[in-house]
């Protein structure tokens, strides 16, 4: 049965993060079992929109309708297949966001979610192992038995660790927890080193700059604008020269400060459906093939405007309500605009970052206002209370008619 005041039951919380360890631990294993994470996803989504009805949908329309006209425009304009590697992801998504954002508006989701994260972070350490050979530094990534095995998935992952329990140690006025997250958020800070993924160790550093803002007072804006100009610098590939005594890679470039001009010539001469997710992987000289490694160019390459202006909408939204949030003081505001930065950041020059949990359960929070309480809105609402049982109290104990409530003293 479900808490009192609570839309879903816990058992649906309880299933998800079930089926999240399942996906990373065990779906490409031995205990591996077929369209069962497939099949227990729909399950869950079929049961919040029937618990929930339209409220289950309605603050996730944009971002379901980009998957929906995605989907048919692969299908019947460039006779893809819905298996294809950048079709079926998008199916997932949109069945996982009913989810996440029916799960959002059971209070504390987005914290306990950070608590199951970090488990699973933990459980796949032992897993650890080195890529790399000959010349090149070794970089840390998982046994291809377990998800999230690519150096910077893995490295995304303790990322949004590390700016949660950041933001946790300084939001806290407990010791105790504020010296046993600063820790974790170390520790995760490690494994991201370990990966040498220098981009998310700059989305942390943008977001942990945000998570100090109060404590930085008048240098936050400068050391925030520094932090973004190092974000976009590294991202566009125009310092890689200079960054390899750090990362040792080699000779190594992005690419995408090379493919990205490339993509937007292609976009011109397809606007309106794209071509096609087969294609979406463009030539570049002395490179090859390259894909966008960018969520919104992949959108717009494969499948044109009318997905792209969905997908530009949800994140639009996403962050105005971000805003609101942190306008009107929730309580969760710290750790929403510092995760949400981060995941803002994170997913950039990635194509499908943008469908991993950490970043759905995010995003979810800032359209679920309901389960963010204000804290001016609590102690001004307790306040009339108090104020209104006071008068009632003191009214009926000068006429002798009953005694004080309790807890309350009369004038």
């Amino acid at each position: 049965m479900p808490v009192p005041g609570e839309p879903i039951p816990a058992f649906v919380e309880y299933t998800y993060f079930a089926l999240i360890l399942y996906s990373v631990l065990l779906s490409g294993g031995e205990l591996s079992v077929p369209l069962i994470g497939g099949g227990m996803n729909v399950v869950l989504a079929v049961y919040c929109v029937k618990r929930l009805g339209s409220r289950a949908l309605a603050p996730i329309s944009m971002p379901l309708a980009c998957a929906c006209s995605l989907v048919l425009i692969q299908i019947f304009l460039h006779h893809e297949s819905v298996n294809q590697i950048y079709v079926k992801p998008f199916i997932i998504w949109a069945i996982q966001l009913v989810i996440v954002q029916a799960l959002s508006s059971r209070r504390g989701f987005f914290h306990r979610f950070s608590i199951v994260a970090l488990v699973i972070g933990l459980l796949l350490l032992p897993y650890l192992s080195f890529w790399g050979q000959q010349d090149e530094i070794a970089r840390a990534g998982l046994e291809g038995s377990v998800g999230l095995a690519n150096p910077n998935d893995l490295a995304r992952w303790f990322g949004f660790l590390a700016v949660y329990f950041l933001t946790a140690g300084i939001e806290t006025t407990s010791p105790i927890l504020r010296y046993t997250c600063w820790p974790v958020a170390l520790g995760s800070l490690l494994v991201i080193g370990l990966t040498v993924s220098r981009g998310v160790l700059i989305a942390v550093l943008i977001a942990a700059i945000i998570a100090f803002r109060r404590v930085l007072k008048g240098g936050f804006l400068p050391l925030l604008i520094l932090a973004l100009i190092l974000f976009v610098a590294y991202e566009t590939g125009i310092f890689d020269q200079a960054l390899q005594s750090y990362a040792a890679r080699g000779e190594e470039e992005t690419g995408r400060w090379l493919v990205w001009p490339l993509i937007m010539n292609r976009l011109i001469e397809s606007p309106i459906a794209g071509v096609g997710v087969t294609d979406v992987a463009t030539y570049v000289p002395d490179r090859g093939l390259i894909t966008p490694h960018n969520p919104f160019l992949l959108i717009a390459l494969s499948s044109g405007l009318v997905p792209l202006v969905f997908f530009l909408s949800y994140w639009f939204q996403a962050a105005l309500r971000v805003f609101n949030v942190l306008r009107q003081r929730f309580e969760n505001a710290p750790f929403l605009i510092s995760a949400f930065v981060y995941v803002l950041l994170a997913i950039i020059p990635e194509n499908l970052q943008f469908t991993s949990h950490w970043a759905m359960v995010t995003v979810a929070a800032a359209f679920t206002p309901s389960a963010l309480r204000r804290v001016r809105a609590i102690n001004a609402d307790q306040a009339k209370v108090v104020a209104s049982l006071t008068r009632r109290n003191t009214a009926k104990t000068s006429r002798g008619n009953t005694r004080p409530y309790p807890g309350f003293r009369a004038s």
